[in-house]
């Protein structure tokens, strides 16, 4: 859609947050964990899911210290928590 020439790509959630002042969600994504490489990794959907909701999605660490994840907890506004 395009407002003022401009091209826009609002959800309705984007376009709410929008018009009373407020900024996107910002969603933690608990990464997926391939232990055999030791590494972490992420299915393009669950990012692509959040963006398309009017959220923005940030890869977590996997962490086990206390302040860090207490910062994290105030900084996000919501948590996915992938895998089965």
């Amino acid at each position: 859609m395009q407002i003022l020439g401009k091209e826009v790509h609002w959800t309705p959630l984007s376009f709410l947050l929008e018009v009373i002042g407020m900024k996107e969600p910002l969603i933690g994504v608990v990464p997926l964990v391939y232990f055999e490489k030791e590494c972490y990794w992420m299915l393009p959907n669950y990012m692509k899911g959040i963006e398309i909701s009017g959220g923005v999605p940030v890869m977590l660490p996997l962490t086990e210290d206390k302040d860090v994840i207490k910062q994290l907890v105030n900084t996000c506004d919501g948590f996915l928590f992938t895998g089965g």
